[in-house]
């Protein structure tokens, strides 16, 4: 890899002796012969498909496996003699899944894996730019799945910097995938004592709105067509201004041209449009000048094919469904931190908005303080196990997460 995190020497960038965004070389010229080059820097991958078949080595490890398939069949015959589920606690019960089951997409034999990516800070007071890609195995019980001990790694991207295209980092994981998933993924069953085959079903990616515009190749919250899903709902933007919101409401006295739509019922479903997907990327890819690709990538809010779409689409959800939204982050930091600045009255507005007419901001003075002193009491009320007390919001609170523990 690059020594400063540009870019991993793979795919396209194999041959590279140089990176194309900071020119550091590619080899150690001290440590390079002519038979033997020796990068300067590496990252790691832990392919998925070796890591796969230990699970299935032991008869206990095999028989938790086997939920999945066995969970399957069940909703299956409940959908058969009921015509409806009664009952929704897992993926199993979703509809993309199920589809994907009557299609013959997903067997009795294939496993189904989640991708997360995002990045981690190693140390507390010192900052890192390591970022981590893991699988979660949905083929465990929805108890297991996300426990430390069923959760496989799958690459190290070590820093210093973050990666400015992290598809190269990732392309080897995801080749390695695509293969097995057309040559098929032997498998000896510990519990059943029997060798199978099977062709691991990428169900979905998963990370936060900005690292998902790696992975999925659009435009991200900020543009026209900023929806992460790829939903028909437009943006609205400020007069002279490039950055769009997904504002359901048409401001009053406003005309901008090209935001001017009507009001967006958002108790009306604005469903996902994978033809709309496929026919949009056809038109970026056809771009015939910047200036071109510019205007189209406006438009469809693509900005380049994602590499998921390598991976054999009998053995996918399909792009735009395998992009679920990030809901964690937007309940539990964003929401927070939004309702937190609108009570406080700390919100960004225009200068001739006057703040002192915001009769929503009363989290303020003598209010605020002693709103904090109450919070910070309800400390013998709250079991250990809930992480570490709650502090005085209007003497500690300065981030989204602490937002998100006053709001608990």
């Amino acid at each position: 890899m690059c020594v400063n995190t540009c870019i991993a020497f793979t795919g396209p960038f194999s041959e590279l002796d140089t990176c194309p965004e900071c020119m550091e070389l590619h080899y150690d010229p001290q440590k390079s012969r002519a038979d033997k080059k020796v990068g300067r820097c590496q990252f790691y991958t832990l392919p998925i498909g070796p890591q796969l078949q230990e699970l299935w080595h032991s008869p206990e490890s095999a028989k938790q496996m086997h939920h999945c398939s066995k969970h399957t069949e069940q909703i299956i015959d409940e959908l058969q003699q009921m015509g409806k589920i009664a009952k929704y606690d897992d993926i199993y019960q979703g509809s993309d899944y199920l589809h994907a089951v009557n299609e013959g997409k997903i067997t009795l034999n294939d496993m189904v894996l989640l991708l997360s990516i995002d990045g981690a800070q190693l140390y507390q007071s010192k900052h890192s730019d390591c970022w981590i890609y893991i699988w979660v195995i949905l083929d465990h019980a929805p108890n297991m799945c996300y426990k430390k001990k069923y959760i496989l790694p799958g690459g190290f991207i070590g820093g210093p910097n973050n990666p400015k295209h992290p598809d190269s980092f990732m392309f080897p994981g995801l080749y390695h995938l695509a293969a097995i998933q057309k040559e098929g993924l032997q498998i000896w069953d510990g519990e059943r004592q029997e060798i199978f085959t099977s062709h691991p079903f990428f169900a979905f990616s998963t990370a936060d709105g900005p690292g998902m515009t790696h992975l999925n190749g659009l435009v991200g919250h900020q543009g026209a067509v900023g929806c992460q899903t790829y939903c028909s709902m437009p943006g609205r933007h400020k007069e002279g201004a490039s950055q769009y919101f997904s504002a359901a409401l048409q401001p009053r006295n406003f005309n901008v041209a090209g935001c001017n739509h009507g009001d967006v019922n958002l108790q009306d479903p604005r469903p996902l449009n994978p033809t709309s997907y496929s026919s949009n990327l056809q038109l970026l890819l056809h771009s015939t000048n910047s200036t071109n690709y510019k205007k189209n990538h406006l438009q469809t809010g693509i900005v380049k094919p994602s590499l998921f779409s390598g991976l054999l689409q009998n053995c996918t959800l399909g792009i735009p469904n395998c992009f679920p939204l990030d809901l964690m982050h937007l309940v539990l930091l964003n929401i927070p931190d939004l309702l937190l600045s609108l009570w406080h009255g700390t919100l960004y507005h225009e200068k001739n908005d006057n703040k002192s007419t915001w009769d929503w901001a009363v989290l303020r003075g003598d209010i605020w303080k002693d709103h904090g002193k109450v919070v910070a009491s309800t400390t013998p009320q709250l079991p250990g196990s809930f992480d570490r007390p709650p502090r005085n919001p209007a003497e500690k609170m300065s981030s989204g997460y602490k937002a998100w523990k006053f709001l608990l």
